[in-house]
């Protein structure tokens, strides 16, 4: 029976492990096979042919490695049920923030409406199943963007922000309170209803606007409006 390739291959580097209870590979192995990794994502492929080159025994597993991304492990390490959550959660935010939003770019609106909601679905479906809520919010605005509206099967919208970026670049930022969004067409549109958090800018804050450092403070959009004040011009000779 042929089975789909793992997510992801574990190399364990074993050389020279002594023998019985002390033997470090053992319980490393052990502890990988308790982790709570969805069944037929992960392999494991651990090679020990006598040597004691580390470097000779990890090349021969990663020659045998299916998976299509590869986590290299010392036989020291004992993961913990949770371990291989960060290096996972990397994995993940490459593949989120990079070559799933890969296939949201400008190719994307040749194609037709049948297949480009197929695509929509079948990103949303990895989302759902692959994207924790941690790695989402921490993915470039324009990639969170595209994922939510193709999961949400928001074509036109989708089609929209694609064109937009293609024709424009990134949009303007607009500041409120203290953080600052991207201001993409779908920004606060009523029918989307999308929520601000997507277009939420790393680092909370705009850029200072241009009439910040022009425009006397009681005179900003916005500002109270301040009590006149009469300060008296003085002239040569004239009392202090």
């Amino acid at each position: 029976m042929n089975l789909p390739p793992p997510d992801v291959t574990v190399v364990p580097t074993v050389h020279d492990a002594p023998a019985g209870p002390a033997d470090p590979s053992a319980a490393c192995l052990a502890a990988l096979a308790g982790q709570r990794t969805g069944r037929g994502r992960t392999e494991v492929v651990a090679v020990t042919d006598g040597r004691s080159e580390r470097a000779a025994a990890a090349n021969t597993a990663t020659g045998l490695a299916r998976g299509r991304y590869l986590l290299y492990l010392g036989t020291d390490r004992l993961p913990g049920s949770d371990a291989l959550g960060p290096e996972r959660d990397a994995l993940r935010a490459r593949h989120f923030g990079w070559e799933v939003p890969g296939l949201l770019q400008v190719g994307f609106l040749a194609h037709r409406p049948a297949p480009a909601h197929r695509i929509c679905r079948e990103i949303g479906d990895l989302v759902d199943r692959h994207c924790p809520p941690a790695v989402f919010a921490a993915l470039p605005v324009p990639d969170r963007l595209r994922l939510a509206l193709a999961r949400r099967g928001e074509l036109d919208a989708l089609r929209a922000l694609i064109a937009y970026e293609a024709v424009h670049g990134p949009p303007p930022a607009v500041r409120r309170g203290d953080r600052a969004y991207a201001v993409y067409p779908a920004y606060r549109d009523r029918r989307l209803a999308l929520p601000d958090a997507l277009f939420q800018l790393p680092g909370q804050s705009a850029p200072p606007a241009p009439w910040r450092r022009l425009v006397p403070r009681p005179a900003r959009p916005g500002g109270h409006r301040a009590r006149a004040r009469h300060t008296p011009v003085r002239t040569a000779g004239s009392p202090a």
